[in-house]
């Protein structure tokens, strides 16, 4: 897939959560993953796929193998974002189930969720378009996505897992026994090595409590955009950038690395895609400068600081180039 990695910054919210009950150093990890910037309370918000899955392989190395399941066992489902609203707000769960696969392309950029139904019930696989770093990594992954969609299942009955089978990849040291305070028996090795999870069909059609939006409310919200979009690695790109901007200078180098490439990789295929990053930053930096400095409530200084500019000089060049005039004519009044 040509679409930069991204996902919502609400996957990984219950890690986070969870961290933060047990005083982890929550600041330093997202930092030692290149996070450092992502402001708390913006579940929609973009960041790569490399990022999550870096956070949730270190933090399950050093707490212990069955962390993803701590973490997001509870309310997992609530605390993920605009995808767990759109499953909460769902009358059943069967249709809570299918309105997250609908929109898994607003949630991730390289994550389906399959449903195939039938008079037993439902099949639920996790597939992905991008490789793990290794057995235990994507093991992390498929359990972590497990617990959120169990923690759906118990919203709609208190002994779902007596219904649930759920196949999964072991870990290659601890196995599948680490789980079984978890999901007790409903667990067993997946043969094809992806995550399938069984819910029989007295429990697809339970109710759910309906404590969210409705998903119509939430599907149209224009703060939970399209990841994917047109396919192309530069609407990614525009994403992340727009993103990270108000609280950090993206850099080249950072988001190719993101993104799995070099930089003269990175750079090639944006520019066969008729783009290039600088454009794209600069792209971004106009549309914020032209924001901020038509409101007049922030200092011409602060606002060429936020953007990213060393110096507010390079900010009214910058501005004089996007309009024609400096910025001191648009300020009001």
């Amino acid at each position: 897939m040509a679409t930069f990695p991204l996902i919502c910054s609400g996957a990984v919210s219950p890690l986070l959560d969870w961290m933060e009950r047990h005083d982890r150093p929550v600041d330093a990890t997202l930092s030692d993953v290149g996070l450092g910037w992502l402001p708390r309370g913006s579940p929609a918000t973009p960041i790569p796929l490399a990022a999550g899955l870096a956070l949730l392989t270190r933090a399950s190395e050093r707490e212990g193998a069955d962390l993803p399941a701590r973490a997001a066992a509870d309310h997992g489902i609530q605390d993920i974002g605009p995808l767990g609203d759109c499953a909460l707000g769902a009358p059943r769960l069967r249709d809570g189930l299918e309105r997250a696969s609908a929109n898994m392309h607003r949630h991730c950029t390289h994550e389906m969720i399959v449903i195939a139904s039938g008079p037993e019930g439902l099949r639920l696989s996790d597939l992905w378009s991008t490789r793990f770093g290794d057995d235990a990594s994507a093991h992390y992954v498929q359990q972590y996505v497990a617990s959120i969609v169990a923690s759906l299942c118990r919203l709609a009955s208190p002994r779902a897992l007596e219904g649930l089978r759920i196949s999964m990849r072991p870990h290659p040291e601890a196995g599948l026994a680490h789980l079984a305070p978890w999901f007790g028996a409903a667990l067993e090795v997946a043969p094809e090595g992806a995550l399938e999870i069984h819910v029989p069909a007295g429990l697809a059609d339970r109710p759910l409590p309906r404590p969210g939006p409705q998903p119509q409310d939430v599907a149209a919200d224009p703060l939970w955009p399209d990841l994917r979009g047109d396919g192309t690695l530069a609407h990614g790109v525009r994403l992340l950038v727009r993103a990270m901007l108000p609280f950090a200078t993206p850099r080249l180098a950072d988001l190719a690395a993101s993104g799995g490439m070099s930089r003269r990789t990175f750079q090639r295929r944006l520019a066969e895609e008729g783009a290039s990053f600088f454009e794209i930053l600069d792209e971004a930096r106009q549309a914020a400068g032209l924001a901020r400095v038509g409101t007049g409530a922030h200092a011409l200084s602060q606002v060429a600081a936020e953007l990213g500019y060393g110096h507010p000089g390079s900010f009214s060049r910058a501005y004089r180039r996007w309009t024609g005039a400096p910025p001191s004519r648009a300020r009001p009044g």
